[in-house]
């Protein structure tokens, strides 16, 4: 210790102080903003057209078509309102007699192409439907199989109401069996 205070005298300082040290800091602040994120996009969809709504379609069966005791017959959907619409999967079916009471039906649903259909204003979709003139199971042989519908009511694909049209194309033999296939686009080809 006698070295550093010699050294200490050697420097100008004398007497009985005691050597202070001063430590001097600098603090440097920095400051970094740093912003992360892409940049803002836009995505723009088109609206979504709605299931069409029985209250804009109108609705006709062809004359059957008649061929070794089945017959087939074609409904078609016309749009009559005044934007377009869409048609996806089967049609609904339920016979009546000529008070609008219940005839057994029952709808089987065969396979096709199964596509999301747009019918705009004025545009048509179709299904056809087959079912058999021939007694079957219990039926009676002699006389009609079933009894003969006066009306059918259509229930386009997703819809909740249906289209009562005329039948005049005799009784549905099989108990009430018709046969039908996903709606496509377009009136169905001529006969």
């Amino acid at each position: 210790m006698l070295t550093v205070a010699a050294i200490a005298a050697a420097c100008g300082g004398g007497g009985d102080e005691e050597p202070t040290t001063t430590t001097s800091s600098t603090t440097t602040s920095s400051s970094t903003t740093t912003t992360t994120g892409a940049a803002a996009s836009t995505t723009t969809t088109a609206p979504a057209v709605p299931t069409c709504a029985t209250s804009q379609l109108a609705a006709e069966i062809s004359e059957p078509d008649a061929g070794a005791g089945q017959r087939n017959a074609d409904v078609t959907f016309t749009n009559n309102g005044g934007a377009p619409c869409t048609m996806f999967g089967y049609v609904g079916l339920q016979l009546l007699d000529g008070s609008g009471d219940d005839i057994p039906t029952d709808v089987v649903r065969g396979p096709g192409p199964n596509d999301l259909v747009t019918l705009n204003p004025g545009g048509q979709a179709s299904t056809t439907l087959q079912w058999s003139a021939i007694a079957s199971g219990n039926e009676p042989d002699d006389g009609p199989c079933e009894a003969n519908p006066a009306q059918i009511e259509i229930t386009s694909p997703n819809a909740t109401s249906s289209l009562t049209q005329p039948w005049n194309n005799g009784p549905v033999c099989g108990q009430g069996e018709i046969n039908t296939v996903p709606v496509v686009a377009g009136a169905p080809p001529q006969q």
